[in-house]
């Protein structure tokens, strides 16, 4: 059965994952500044988001449902009043993966490969509406899943 775990909206931009570059002039490899300030200002909105909640995070072998919504800012140029499908870049899957990597930064989840099923839509905003990401996170509860001293793998909510 799956169990709804952590949910949060974070406002700005979506960012995507970039990849490592290396510098034409010191062959060492570097990630953007701009990527790296990002992902920081995520971890902490998801870190803030997780204590609100007073959640414990889900423990390496639990297997994670993830669900995301990516809002991205309108452009001038579209007319109308509904939100629209997205086609452009960035890509969803480096979208998805400054999410997982985010997530397991914040240590909300162990390791990113525990993610076995994902739900995203990428879409432009309606008029009005500030650029956002809502991530909605649950994992499943299966009586196979157990930890090593034979317990079962499920995270306990807190009071």
């Amino acid at each position: 059965m799956f169990r709804k775990h952590f949910s949060a909206i974070i406002y700005g931009k979506p960012f995507p994952m970039g990849r490592p570059r290396m510098s034409p002039h010191t062959s060492k490899v570097f990630t953007d500044p701009k990527e790296k300030a990002a992902m920081r200002d995520f971890v902490w909105c998801l870190k803030q988001e997780f204590r609100t909640q007073k959640l414990e995070p889900i423990p390496k072998g639990v297997p994670i449902f993830i669900k995301c919504k990516f809002v991205h800012e309108r452009p001038k140029k579209y007319k109308g009043n509904e939100e629209l499908r997205k086609i452009t870049v960035p890509d969803a899957d480096n979208l998805l993966k400054f999410i997982w990597d985010g997530l397991q930064k914040a240590r909300i989840i162990h390791n990113d490969n525990q993610i076995t099923d994902c739900h995203f839509m990428d879409r432009i905003a309606a008029p009005n509406v500030e650029p956002h990401t809502i991530i909605g996170l649950g994992y499943w509860d299966s009586l196979e899943i157990i930890n090593a001293d034979g317990s079962p793998a499920v995270p306990k909510q807190s009071k």
